[in-house]
């Protein structure tokens, strides 16, 4: 039976745990380093894949991560004839032994797991003091320490670092001319934040999507205010402005200020957004509408 594109079939080494398939298939991209969906060839963590040979991860995973596999233990498959489940206990990763202590890379490994958790879901940093995540690791790690909210805080703040930077090469190496959509907005607790976006199409004619920044913005909204905001997170990521072709935002007389200030200063277009025009219209299409029913009886 054929196996699932990207993953490992069922009863292959337990080193696909710690490592992904690119979708070429050219390529294993290590879930420790390589923490993002994009990346490059070249980046720590990234091997060439030879089909049938796992030597090359078993040995990163051991030299950069002190992570040691037996040659012969593989992941056992799920069974499709029996209709009992699994045990929890089966999932803990080879490193987490209840039988030996955590090794310093193995509980390393485990935290930067954590972390990615957080991260991709969304999780709140107190999450590291709930009971419930608390009993499940003691069941599934028992001899693992969860980091503190101040030590997870701290790995985070690394991550976004980390991952301004591989974006920025990113950006530099794939986006020509890209075009930007900004829009202030106001959270439930009524507390106001303004989102930039670039958007691209890559070498390889692939369209790119990334949110830049998402931050809070005090103080008046004014165009002046506004386009530093832009041209603040813009200059975060390295981007030049000659790389920016517009700047795209609603019809709101701030944010056409804002445009103007950019165009003149960045020299990117400034472009209202033909959705928000085209609402604009109906709407007062519509009202013009009621005031003659109106007038009719």
């Amino acid at each position: 039976m054929a196996s699932r594109r990207g993953g490992p079939r069922s009863g292959r080494s337990e080193v696909w745990v710690h490592f992904r398939k690119s979708k070429d298939g050219k390529h294993v991209v290590c879930k420790v380093c390589v923490t993002v969906e994009e990346w490059k060839p070249s980046d720590k963590g990234v091997l060439t894949y030879k089909t049938g040979s796992t030597t090359m991860m078993r040995e990163h995973l051991r030299r950069v991560h002190g992570i040691e596999l037996s040659e012969n233990k593989d992941v056992k498959p799920f069974s499709t004839s029996s209709p009992m489940q699994q045990s929890l206990s089966s999932f803990v990763v080879p490193s987490a032994n209840p039988a030996k202590p955590f090794s310093p890379a193995s509980q390393k490994h485990v935290t930067e797991l954590l972390a990615s958790w957080v991260i991709r879901d969304l999780r709140p940093l107190s999450i590291v003091a709930d009971p419930g995540l608390k009993n499940l690791l003691a069941f599934l790690a028992p001899n693992y320490t969860i980091p503190s909210r101040t030590h997870l805080t701290s790995m985070l703040h690394k991550r976004h670092s980390d991952g301004i930077r591989h974006l920025s090469d990113f950006i530099s190496q794939e986006c020509v001319a890209g075009a930007l959509t900004t829009d202030a907005w106001s959270s439930k607790a009524t507390e106001s934040y303004n989102t930039v976006t670039l958007h691209f199409i890559g070498n390889q004619w692939t369209m790119h999507s990334f949110v830049l920044d998402t931050s809070k913005f005090p103080g008046s909204h004014t165009g002046e205010h506004i386009a530093q905001k832009v041209t603040e997170s813009v200059q975060k990521f390295s981007i030049k402005d000659a790389t920016v072709c517009a700047c795209v935002h609603d019809e709101a007389a701030n944010a056409m200020a804002a445009g103007r200030v950019m165009e003149r200063q960045s020299g990117w277009s400034n472009l209202p957004c033909a959705a928000h025009l085209l609402q604009t219209a109906v709407r007062h299409a519509l009202d013009s509408a009621k005031s003659v029913l109106t007038l009719l009886g």
